[in-house]
């Protein structure tokens, strides 16, 4: 895949989808500019992922005097 196809597409793909995509570049095209972009946008998907399991039972808390 070239840089302006991937470009296009990589909003797009999941998190395993982008992760494959590396796996994929370190085995075979070894591009570092390529796989620079899609560690990237994986660790962007990977920590937004890890961020929602960590906060999902967690609340807000709010102080009694303000309410905020």
């Amino acid at each position: 895949m070239h840089w302006n196809e991937l470009n296009k597409k990589l909003a797009d793909l999941s998190e395993k989808q982008v992760y494959d995509l590396l796996q994929d570049e370190r085995a075979n095209g070894r591009r570092a500019f390529i796989m620079t972009r899609l560690h990237q946008r994986y660790n962007i998907l990977r920590v937004l992922r890890e961020r929602e399991e960590l906060l999902k039972d967690a609340y807000t808390y709010r102080s009694p005097k303000t309410g905020r």
